[in-house]
């Protein structure tokens, strides 16, 4: 079964008019969805993410080694996903994170956003917003505008300024603007 196929299966909430929010590779399954399941999704939000979900250099040499260590990858992944000066306390919400997936999901994660390729039914004909961080290390804002063009006929595109990757963390409220704003403007 594709991710897609299981993300289905495990959330028989979506029905139609949907709008679908996915976060870096959230935002890969949202697509997926989206371009398979068209009847069912009237919006589409993506953020930190890329229309290719290329593992950085650094990044991938650790989740392609036998001996994964969860602990080094959920350092490096840290000090790449946020600006400097997010707090402490951001930073150690993303560890947390990392370690209560575990190890193997952690590896098998990383990897299948390193082999993942976009649905061929792209653009959508569906409104879209995909927004970018102007401090992510992980998916650049080049990366973004990429995708925004791709993704579909009625996208937009926002970068939230002093975010890295996890713009959910360390700007949420900007982030909430950003959702809100776009929303309202929506004529479904």
């Amino acid at each position: 079964a594709s991710v897609t196929e299981i993300f289905l299966a495990s959330t028989p909430q979506v029905h139609a008019g949907a709008v679908l929010v996915g976060h870096s590779m959230g935002g890969a399954i949202a697509t997926c969805v989206a371009a398979g399941w068209p009847h069912l999704v009237d919006g589409l939000v993506l953020i930190n993410t890329a229309h290719k979900l290329r593992v950085a250099s650094a990044l991938r040499e650790q989740i392609e080694r036998d001996d994964f260590d969860l602990a080094s990858v959920a350092a490096l992944m840290t000090a790449m996903a946020f600006p400097e000066g997010t707090a402490a306390g951001v930073r150690d919400q993303l560890g947390a994170m990392l370690s209560q997936t575990g190890a193997g999901t952690a590896q098998a994660d990383f990897l299948a956003c390193q082999r993942y390729e976009p649905p061929e039914a792209l653009p959508l004909r569906i409104p879209s917003l995909v927004v970018s961080s102007d401090s992510d290390k992980l998916f650049s804002s080049k990366a973004s505008r990429m995708l925004a063009e791709k993704v579909s006929t009625s996208c937009t595109h926002t970068v939230v300024r002093s975010s890295g990757h996890m713009t959910p963390l360390d700007q949420p409220e900007a982030l909430r603007q950003v959702l809100y704003g776009w929303l309202r403007k929506q004529r479904w």
